[in-house]
């Protein structure tokens, strides 16, 4: 039941509650509380606030089963659900030993088990009625929340589990009216408010005599800090290190308390006695090494502290639904990254802290482009060891911010027309080409869309050596490029077209290669299959299908290595492409036309095309899948 009900609960209870819920965090109320606090210390305006924090007398031995079950059934739980709980809550006994002799049987009639693992969940259940009725009152008006900034949530209580604290905007009629809430509450709940372990905390800006007059109306005592909040110390003051000296594992630790843990540490590990100062066998930063490098394996307290506050900081940038999260973010906007470097003026000791959490996430951490849209070019780090810039040469207006303006929108592979463009020193190239297509580069279209009508007008008109010589070339410009880049290695006009006459001169070798090679192809891929002519010619679009889909497959016997390359297109003709490509193994080449084929079906599936035409050179493929070919594939 506990496992069941636990699911459910994030769902019914406020976020206002932070105990036994799965996601929530006691440290997110500490961090509330602390800047909340920070805010009413430091207030010059004329409103005044309060922070009250409530005290129940004997909370879970107090709660009216009566009650519980009305707020079963107010939440909706089915009848028969609500009939367990009835059995598990109101069938409890106990025995008092007597002298060592048990007393007789003793039966509850309120109150829940304490160290039941249902009991918690059932408490906060009937917590919650009391959120509601403090939310009610605040939307009614009858008191204001806390609101440290204007984009920054109201808040009007926090609750962990029977710990509550309230905040609200001081004013006489507004204590008469929390006070009613409260009494509303405890009188169904069957709760008693312990007054002499509750109390208020006004903030600075509250006349002394004001202060005393509502507290009388409150009828709680008056104090000037709250002290500790869930055993963490929020309400800071000057003396930072003095209120943080009983803590030793937790967060938000300042320099000099982590340090002094540290010798703590070290002297504990080598002093014989209490009164013994104890001999080091080795220096400090050996005993911080894991045993495996030599060392001792003592936690580094600084070091640990740094990586709980870069934990805490990842927890707020990838849970903005957080109520912490949107007070930090309402009142530190800059602060809430992975490089958060502006500091806002008086920050609290949270944020300070959270700010080292940023420099220490910004230390180690990296981008996973993607699709890049909220990856910034300059300003976050994406490229593995290199500080990205923008050439000296390139113009100042209009040049991209995001690296999703780096990729093509199409085939979502790198942008790489600036090269053929933008580029000096490959317009200094083409300039000088013997190819007029190539000379007559523009530099005002896409390039993507006058490189495919090129491509297609060579096709067309069969000039298989311009095709050749323009094809070269951009692998020329390529590698050259990757040569500089990767290799930094001296480059030259006259080194461009000397690979471009290389891989020409190979690429028309290939093809008269393959003509002579006509019978010496793989069993299935004879006749039409080898023919690099009829293989543009099946490319022709059909409006029988949404989409098409071309594939290939090489392979080598030598190793049994192979490679499937396959693209997708509403018209074949058009530069609207997509694809993709992929090395692997096969057992023949059949093998790998059919893994290309497969790959490629899964691409169109994806995408979520119901109809597909297969455009494929090998002649067995149709064979092998025509007993599966159904009226949304067809092919050719």
């Amino acid at each position: 039941m506990t496992a069941r009900l636990r699911k459910i609960m994030p769902l019914l209870i406020s976020e206002a509650q932070s105990a036994f819920l799965p996601g929530r965090l006691m440290s997110n109320n500490s961090l509330i509380v602390h800047e909340l606090l920070t805010y009413m210390n430091s207030s010059t305006s004329r409103l005044c606030s309060a922070a009250l924090k409530l005290d129940m007398n004997k909370a879970y031995d107090r709660v009216n089963w009566e009650f519980l079950w009305d707020v079963l059934k107010a939440f909706g739980f089915p009848p028969y659900w609500i009939q367990l709980i009835k059995q598990y809550v109101s069938t409890v006994s106990y025995q008092i030993l007597i002298n060592g002799k048990p007393s007789s049987v003793l039966r509850s009639a309120c109150g829940l088990r304490q160290g039941d693992p249902l009991s918690p969940y059932l408490f906060v259940l009937c917590m919650e009625v009391f959120s509601i009725m403090l939310r009610k009152a605040e939307t009614a008006g009858l008191f204001q929340g806390l609101r440290i900034s204007r984009r920054a949530p109201s808040v009007s209580h926090l609750f962990f589990a029977d710990d509550a604290l309230l905040l609200f905007r001081v004013t006489p009629d507004a204590c008469l009216q929390l006070l009613g809430v409260i009494d509303r509450f405890c009188t169904v709940f069957g709760q008693m408010v312990n007054a002499q372990r509750s109390f208020v905390k006004f903030s600075s800006n509250t006349p002394e005599d004001y202060r005393d007059f509502l507290s009388s109306a409150l009828k709680m005592q008056a104090k000037s800090s709250l002290g500790t909040y869930l055993g963490l110390p929020v309400d800071l003051g000057r003396a930072k290190c003095h209120q943080f000296q009983p803590l030793v594992d937790k967060v938000m630790l300042p320099g000099t308390i982590a340090d002094r843990i540290n010798h703590l540490l070290a002297r504990f590990w080598w002093k014989s006695n209490k009164s013994s100062r104890g001999l080091a066998l080795t220096s400090s930063a050996s005993n911080h090494l894991p045993r495996g490098l030599g060392g001792l394996g003592i936690r580094h307290v600084p070091s640990f502290n740094s990586a709980l506050l870069a934990k805490k900081m990842w927890r707020l940038i990838h849970h903005p639904q957080l109520l912490v999260s949107r007070i930090y973010r309402a009142r530190y906007p800059h602060v809430i990254g992975y490089k958060a470097t502006t500091s806002p003026s008086r920050p609290s000791w949270g944020c300070r802290s959270f700010l080292e959490g940023a420099r220490t996430l910004s230390q180690g951490i990296m981008w996973k482009v993607g699709s890049g849209k909220r990856v910034r070019i300059l300003e976050d780090n994406w490229v593995p060891g290199v500080s990205v810039r923008f050439k000296d040469s390139a113009p100042l207006v209009g040049l991209p911010s995001l690296v999703t303006q780096l990729i093509d929108p199409i085939s979502h592979a790198w942008d790489i027309s600036h090269i053929f463009q933008q580029c000096d020193f490959t317009c200094l190239v083409q300039a000088t080409h013997h190819l007029e297509a190539i000379r007559s580069l523009p530099m005002d279209r896409d390039f993507c869309t006058w490189s495919t009508a090129t491509i297609s007008e060579l096709a067309k008109a069969k000039n298989w050596n311009g095709l050749d010589d323009l094809i070269s070339f951009w692998w020329a410009v390529w590698l050259t490029r990757n040569n500089l880049r990767f290799r930094s290695e001296v480059f030259s006009p006259a080194g461009v077209f000397a690979i471009a006459a290389n891989w020409s001169s190979r690429s028309k070798e290939a093809r008269e290669l393959s003509d002579l090679c006509q019978a010496s192809c793989p069993q299935g891929f004879g006749g039409l299959g080898c023919s690099s002519h009829h293989a543009l010619g099946l490319l022709q679009p059909s409006s029988q299908y949404d989409i098409s889909l071309a594939f290939d497959g090489a392979w080598t016997d030598v190793d049994q290595r192979a490679g499937m390359g396959w693209f997708l297109s509403s018209n074949l003709s058009s530069p609207s492409v997509r694809g993709g490509a992929q090395a692997g193994f096969a057992s023949s080449a059949l093998h790998a036309e059919l893994l290309a084929c497969l790959l490629g079906l899964h691409h169109v599936k994806d995408k979520g095309f119901t109809s597909v035409g297969v455009f494929t050179v090998c002649s067995s493929v149709p064979t092998l899948i025509d007993r599966y070919t159904t009226d949304s594939i067809s092919v050719l």
